[in-house]
């Protein structure tokens, strides 16, 4: 095996050569797509901290554009690697309390974990989950698109 290829396995970055292909659980290629321009929406925006990271969080699903009626909450990191960088996308099923409405409860996580290099998404995990992954890559995308939004508004 060539050297570029086997560093790039043991970063967890997936060959390098397969950029742009998905897997079972993972986006297809519109969802891959999605992927890499969340990365760029949210890099527009935010720095990578001294520890080359940078870490998002918003909300989807939901009724309305307010936030606390939204069902799933999303945490995005990206981080610097060698060769490209990883992006983590978790997306947590919220469910609120039949007490206090204003209360909510985790109830399930999905995961999906990509590298990023040459302007090319590999899926290096994925989590099948109440969304397909081309789904929730593009209400991701929205929600990063209108935070930002929000921000540059401020």
């Amino acid at each position: 095996m060539a050297p570029q290829f086997l560093l790039a396995l043991l970063l967890g970055l997936g060959p390098p050569d397969i950029g742009g292909q998905s897997m079972p659980n993972g986006p297809g290629p519109d969802g891959l797509a999605a992927l890499l321009r969340i990365r760029e929406e949210i890099v527009d925006v935010a720095e990578f901290s001294d520890e080359g990271v940078i870490k998002w969080e918003c909300f989807i699903g939901g009724p309305d554009d307010d936030d606390t009626n939204k069902d799933r909450s999303v945490m995005i990191m990206i981080r610097r690697r060698e060769i490209g960088e990883r992006m983590t996308i978790a997306i947590t099923a919220l469910e609120r309390s039949r007490s206090d409405r204003r209360i909510k409860y985790a109830r399930g996580t999905q995961s999906l974990v990509c590298g990023v290099a040459d302007g090319k998404a590999s899926v290096v995990s994925a989590d099948p989950g109440l969304l397909s992954w081309d789904e929730a890559a593009a209400a991701v995308l929205r929600a990063v698109v209108d935070k930002k939004r929000l921000i540059r508004e401020r």
